[in-house]
């Protein structure tokens, strides 16, 4: 059975200073965006709508609070449940009161391969659309062609990158030469000997030995 919320309130939560259970400003801000309806909406799509009955799941609110926290800090479920009990203002975040025992690693584990990346999406969709109606996003449709188009560009290896340095450097002096002749005077054209070299290379390769490696090494 889907259970969105737990909607019971504990005499700690009554109890605790208002400077203890008001949340850093950062989180605040997510904790207001995380109120809106549409989020939890998108877990109840998931689940069949006939079925009313048999064991509660994980609080969807609690969950999707979780992960938020999961991935914000980059922490792995057991580190995730550790730091979250530990910590009386993620608690209060998660809506989980101090009192309350932590939800089990393996429930997180179960509960993430059960939604899949589906609900990501959904909830990535619900939070761009409520940027918009708030005025904090901007976005607008854009075409793009992925289309690959083959080039000629070679895999690069030392025996090539080498050769490739030749052959810049003697285009460069080669139009230096045009101007000030006496500055490169002394260098010979190497590009040809260069491509017999890798030619050499490439043919000992092909042989697939571990000589063959050993001899162009």
């Amino acid at each position: 059975m889907l259970k969105l919320r737990e909607e019971q309130l504990t005499l700690w939560h009554a109890i605790l200073p208002e400077t203890v259970r008001k949340l850093p400003s950062e989180l605040a801000i997510i904790d207001e965006l995380l109120d809106d309806e549409r989020f939890l909406q998108a877990f109840v799509t998931l689940h069949p709508p006939c079925k009313k009955s048999g064991r509660p799941t994980l609080a969807v609110e609690r969950y999707l609070r979780l992960m938020v926290l999961k991935h914000k800090y980059n922490l792995g479920y057991e580190s995730l449940v550790k730091e979250v009990g530990d910590s009386i203002t993620w608690r209060i975040f998660c809506r989980i009161a101090i009192d309350e025992k932590m939800p089990d690693p393996s429930t997180l584990i179960y509960a993430r391969k059960r939604y899949g990346d589906k609900i990501v999406e959904d909830i990535n969709a619900a939070l761009v659309k409520q940027c918009e109606e708030k005025a904090i996003l901007k976005t607008r449709k854009f075409r793009t062609d992925t289309t690959v188009v083959e080039s000629d560009i070679h895999h690069p290896t030392d025996a090539t990158l080498l050769q490739d340095g030749v052959k810049v450097m003697t285009r460069i002096i080669q139009k230096i030469r045009k101007v000030a002749s006496h500055a490169v005077q002394g260098f010979e054209d190497r590009t040809v000997e260069v491509k017999k070299q890798i030619l050499s290379i490439a043919k000992v390769l092909r042989r697939r030995t571990k000589e063959s490696w050993e001899e162009v090494g």
